[in-house]
């Protein structure tokens, strides 16, 4: 795995004045979530997502490609871990959008450093432009957003975000670690069953200083301080100018066919 490939990829240049610092971990998320687009292309074209350290490094850096949240953080960790940081996974419960308990499936990294623990999640579409401290009781102002983590004694820890001034839970984690391989089985599901969000629709969403970009289904999101402005998206060959101009991937023209044709 080479760093300065993926810090390049990430716009980050100085590779060499770099440590296991919490300012180092802070750039590289932040980098990494506006050069990288969170998107499951893929799944759509019905190709096999490969959560294979040197596949997604391949993907993600070589191709230039982005992921969904197994290929996301399965990057960072490994770089962060290459780099000298105390890593771990953590698997946490999604809870944004449902009014039911679903089983635990986001993958999320746990950071340690000089004693103190760091939740850093570059897979979360919307989520975290920066690592956040594991402290409970806190408010995280980052940029235009704002984030809280709640101690809870069903759930662990629950982030939650304020959105249009409520604060809504987005997911929950506890501290037991998981290795890569116990995301296997969770890949295959998330990528290939009908019942996950990922096969259900097109997604492909970047952040940006004042917000972010996002295309869902036929759908092009363009997100400044807190107010989107929303464009249908014409056909093929305009959803394939929109994926390069806005998130940086070369898609070829047949597969932009396909999924600006694919019933969702």
């Amino acid at each position: 795995m080479n760093i300065k490939a993926y810090l390049k990829r990430i716009g980050v240049s100085k590779a060499g004045k770099l440590n296991c610092s919490f300012d180092t971990l802070s750039l590289i998320h932040f980098a990494h979530v506006c050069a990288i687009p969170f998107e499951n292309l893929d799944i759509h074209l019905g190709k096999k997502i490969s959560i294979d350290t040197g596949d997604i490094y391949k993907k993600i850096v070589e191709k230039n490609r982005g992921g969904y949240c197994y290929e996301m953080n399965g990057l960072l960790y490994s770089i962060l871990k290459e780099m000298g940081f105390e890593v771990n996974f953590l698997l946490a419960r999604m809870m944004y959008g449902f009014n039911t308990i679903k089983h635990r499936s986001h993958q999320i990294i746990l950071v340690k450093i000089n004693g103190k623990s760091f939740i850093a999640d570059a897979g979360y579409r919307n989520g975290l432009s920066f690592p956040i401290e594991l402290k409970a009781g806190r408010i995280f102002r980052q940029l235009n957003e704002e984030f809280f983590l709640k101690k809870d004694k069903t759930f662990g820890y629950i982030l939650k975000k304020k959105v249009s001034n409520n604060w809504v839970d987005i997911y929950s984690f506890t501290l037991e670690g998981y290795l890569p391989i116990d995301f296997t089985a969770l890949n295959f599901y998330n990528s290939t069953s009908p019942d996950s969000a990922f096969t259900q629709r097109i997604v492909c969403s970047i952040k940006t200083k004042k917000g972010s970009y996002s295309i869902i289904d036929r759908r092009f999101l363009k997100t400044e301080n807190h107010e989107t402005e929303e464009t249908n998206i014409s056909g093929s060959l305009h959803l394939k100018k929109l994926l390069k101009n806005y998130f940086g991937l070369s898609v070829p023209k047949k597969d932009c066919e396909i999924l600006f044709n694919k019933v969702i």
